[in-house]
């Protein structure tokens, strides 16, 4: 009975081991489409355009439908960080408005994202007429 218990968890344990996972770069994250996705992911869409793409040499871009955002990732655990190194808009014309500048500016610290089994997810803070609220914005892996 021992060697076969044994046996068991030694199987367990070996073919576990032995799958690696193999991942494709890049990898694409996009907000969920289907009605199935939404519903799965409870998404409100506050931006409904967001494209993630996570390079291979660690490299990422984050773009909008007006911004892109791009720097180095790197992942921890559950969390991914991305440190941006440029940030600017596709209208070039907006990168020079005094008014807007301040968005042009990149953190100084990392934009964290959780890392989920069917995708990623970060918390987004916004204001609304002396409200501030809270959103998840989750993104899918498309790959």
């Amino acid at each position: 009975m021992m060697k076969t218990i044994l046996k068991f968890l030694l199987l367990i344990f070996f073919s576990c081991s032995s799958k690696e996972q193999t991942i494709s770069y890049p990898l694409v994250y996009t907000p969920p489409k289907t009605l199935k996705e939404k519903i799965l992911f409870q998404r409100s869409s506050l931006i409904p355009n967001e494209i993630l793409t996570l390079n291979k040499d660690k490299t990422y871009s984050f773009e909008t439908c007006t911004q892109f955002n791009k720097g180095t990732w790197e992942r921890r655990e559950d969390s991914l960080f991305l440190k941006c190194t440029k940030k600017g808009f596709f209208i070039d014309s907006l990168n020079f408005i005094e008014k807007y500048k301040y968005l042009n500016i990149c953190s100084s610290s990392p934009s964290v994202w959780i890392v989920k089994r069917k995708g990623i997810y970060r918390e987004l803070t916004y204001f609304k007429k002396n409200e501030r609220k809270k959103q998840r914005v989750f993104l899918i892996n498309r790959n």
